[in-house]
């Protein structure tokens, strides 16, 4: 619901005034909540990171696409570092997940993977991709494949077994809606900054980029409060993954 809402009001942003968009907003602020609080401040983090981390990854192909005027193909090949760096994440993770803290592990994560959106804001269309863009690629989904392999993780450990399955897929229901919702209103952060541009032309690259901008810091912020709710609402949690005896 609040996908839908978010993606009506990407033409313009007047139309949340609507009653429709507000009740739907409403429901599904309850039911979202809800969910959250069923798995607590894990899955705050989740939902925010997914949301942050596909945002930035739609938003790199459009400033590529729309910014630089990258042909298909070149724009797929300047998204090679992404899966490096997720394998790499995951291989890092799975070696060191049962002997380093579980918030550590998440806080240095999320501290790589907000550089992305940060970087791709301060990236200049005329600059070298291996200023900004490259790097950009390469740590985007650090934070959402690590957290994704230690919360999974934390589910076994937290939950009985006969529980485990339910939790499992609200866990990934949350993933996928912060990734619905991230994309959402990155999108409609875009829109409306490039409507209220100086420039006549819209649709221009400049005016575009402007809107990127916004939305690139947008999913920064978004990173900045996973960090907030790691340090304060994970600080308990220990090592992950050890075997039991």
């Amino acid at each position: 619901m609040i996908s839908y809402v978010l993606a009506a009001i990407t033409d313009s942003t007047h139309d949340i005034k609507k009653p429709e968009n507000i009740a739907l907003l409403a429901i599904s602020a309850v039911l979202i909540g809800g969910f959250i609080a069923w798995l607590h401040h894990i899955c705050i983090s989740v939902f925010i990171v997914w949301g942050a981390c596909n945002a930035t990854e739609q938003l790199s192909s459009f400033y590529l696409q729309y910014a630089q005027r990258l042909s298909a193909i070149d724009i797929s090949v300047r998204f090679l570092p992404a899966p490096i760096g997720g394998v790499l994440a995951n291989i890092v993770t799975g070696l060191v997940v049962h002997r380093v803290r579980a918030d550590l592990s998440i806080l240095i994560a999320v501290a790589l993977a907000c550089l992305s959106p940060l970087l791709m804001a301060i990236a200049d269309p005329a600059w070298s991709y291996w200023i900004c863009v490259f790097w950009a690629m390469f740590m985007n989904a650090i934070g959402a494949d690590t957290l994704f392999t230690i919360s999974n993780l934390l589910i076994t450990s937290l939950f009985p077994a006969r529980k485990q399955a339910v939790a499992g897929g609200v866990y990934n229901t949350i993933a996928q809606i912060g990734k619905s919702v991230g994309l959402a209103s990155s999108g409609a952060v875009a829109s409306a900054v490039s409507a209220r541009s100086s420039l006549a032309e819209k649709e221009s690259p400049i005016a575009l980029l402007e809107g990127y901008r916004a939305a690139f810091w947008y999913c920064f912020t978004l990173h900045g409060v996973t960090l907030f709710v790691t340090v304060w609402g994970l600080r308990k949690i220990d090592k992950v993954g050890l075997k039991k005896e």
